[in-house]
């Protein structure tokens, strides 16, 4: 309803390459009250390998310790004409997104994190946030 103040999902920023213990806390409580995004912070610090690597590391730790983010990817609606989730730096289905907040220069060239989705998911979880997927979220 119009009047609805609840929160419906949680956008939960990962430390680049570190799963914390306060992590695997908090997210072993909040999924009991709200869905989960799980999105790897400061993706820019990491090689696409690194990054690949450590994807696979948090979905591993999410099995174990019985965690169970929202999944993009197993909720896709192609009946309103939505894509499957692009897999850039090594991302593969169910994997946790990840984002560069802003432009810059770096030795190895520049980094457009809203224009190039090879650089970071930050216009992927946009638009997938206001998409269909909004209805899996408050049900």
């Amino acid at each position: 309803s119009g009047s609805d103040k609840l929160v419906h999902v949680c956008l939960y920023f990962l430390s680049p390459g570190r799963y914390l213990e306060i992590d695997r806390y908090f997210l072993s409580r909040v999924q009991k009250e709200v869905v989960i995004v799980p999105i790897i912070a400061k993706s820019d610090t990491l090689t696409n390998n690194e990054i690949a690597s450590y994807r696979q590391e948090v979905v591993n730790q999410f099995q174990r310790e019985g965690i169970h983010p929202y999944s993009f990817d197993a909720h896709q609606n192609n009946d309103q004409g939505l894509m499957k989730a692009p897999f850039a730096r090594g991302r593969r289905a169910n994997e946790p997104l990840a984002i560069v907040a802003r432009n810059g220069e770096y030795p190895w060239g520049q980094v457009e994190c809203f224009r190039n989705a090879q650089h970071s998911d930050l216009r992927l979880i946009r638009d997938l946030l206001l998409s269909g997927h909004t209805e899996h979220f408050i049900s």
